[in-house]
């Protein structure tokens, strides 16, 4: 996760991704307790140590509301066009 400036439940949601262009909306479930999420895509991943295998990286505000308490974690991400 990231440290973003919007607070948890706010509805504004941001996550970085390397498979999907800057603007993108994507919903976000962890299969858990099946929360869900939209965020938007912003940048790229950094390439770091820390950041090594991630798909997607969100904001601690959507991380929140996913009721998340680990840094990694299995989730389910949709998007327009998967599948196609």
């Amino acid at each position: 996760w990231f440290k973003s400036n919007v607070k948890a439940g706010s509805g504004r949601y941001y996550a970085l991704c390397n498979d999907l262009p800057r603007g993108t909306i994507v919903r976000v479930v962890n299969p858990i307790n099946q929360r869900s999420v939209l965020v938007k895509v912003l940048d790229v991943i950094p390439k770091q140590k820390d950041n090594y295998n991630l798909i997607i990286k969100l904001s601690d505000a959507a991380k929140g509301d996913l009721d998340v308490t680990q840094s990694r974690f299995w989730c389910e991400i949709n998007y327009p066009g998967q599948g196609k």
